[in-house]
């Protein structure tokens, strides 16, 4: 394993540059006490990359970031990564405000990821799982860019996890501004406040505030109706079909249109809402 400790300290990585990590059980820890990591120029690590406690400045430029697997905040102080231009690939496992211990409380310090695409394309490839929230917070906000999944059959788990769900897990998207989300055909789909039938606390989250979020799967309350909680949002946000769909909206705790109202596009498909708006 590798570990860089940026501390409070601000470090910037100016010139193009390109980083292997070919070892199975290797795993990059990026972690600090409110340091930060300012990167320009293409980059490739073939395994893990695991930050806590620092804010990591992708400035991409025309240039691509390819990571095997992402994880943002793990049973540490908050992690945060910011995609302000060019193509971050995380093409394996990612999580984000992950706690491998079953106690942790929501929305507290301890586990708290953040992805915010501010510009520029990420594609996010899950070849197991997508974890936004497990034991601790897990944030993705889209206010300018893209953000593309594609899941080979695997889902985004907004909050808790269908195999090993914490309690307290917390995952929230938003979409702003003009952001782009895209889930793809081949994946599981969004789904909200999975318990696993044993963690209690659990909360997804999606709110549209803007922007579209284009889905092809529907989005689908995944919990117990007791223990967990999954919730959309709108408020001038377009949820858009990405194919036909007759589980479209459905089985959600609450769906909120909000102040600046909600846009539902079919996208040219047959598509069906068996969910309640409440306003």
């Amino acid at each position: 394993n590798t570990y860089i400790n940026f501390d409070t300290n601000t470090v910037s990585f100016t010139n193009q540059y390109v980083t292997y990590d070919t070892s199975f059980n290797s795993i990059q820890y990026w972690q600090g006490n409110g340091g930060v990591f300012n990167t320009y120029g293409s980059m490739t690590v073939s395994n893990w990359i695991m930050l806590n406690g620092v804010t990591w400045n992708a400035n991409l430029g025309a240039n691509t970031a390819t990571i095997s697997k992402l994880v943002i905040g793990k049973d540490g102080p908050p992690a945060v990564v910011n995609l302000n231009s060019g193509t971050l690939n995380a093409v394996g496992q990612n999580f984000f405000g992950l706690a491998d211990t079953a106690n942790s409380a929501p929305n507290s310090s301890t586990s708290m990821g953040t992805l915010n695409i501010n510009s520029g394309i990420a594609t996010i490839g899950a070849t197991s799982r997508f974890l936004v929230g497990n034991g601790g917070l897990g944030v993705v906000n889209v206010s300018a860019g893209q953000l593309n999944f594609i899941g080979n059959g695997s889902s985004i788990m907004l909050g808790g996890d269908s195999q090993y769900a914490h309690n307290g897990a917390t995952g929230i998207l938003t979409v702003s501004g003009t952001g782009s989300v895209t889930v793809s055909t081949g994946s599981g789909g969004l789904r909200l406040g999975a318990t696993a039938g044993v963690a209690t606390g659990i909360t997804g989250t999606i709110n549209l505030f803007g922007g579209t979020l284009t889905t092809s799967p529907g989005i689908v309350y995944a919990g117990d109706g007791v223990n967990s909680s999954g919730y959309v949002v709108f408020s001038g946000g377009t949820l858009r079909a990405g194919t036909n769909q007759a589980a479209f909206l459905q089985g959600l705790t609450a769906v909120t249109v909000s102040t600046n109202g909600a846009i539902i596009d079919d996208g040219g498909y047959k598509v069906t809402i068996g969910q309640s708006l409440i306003t």
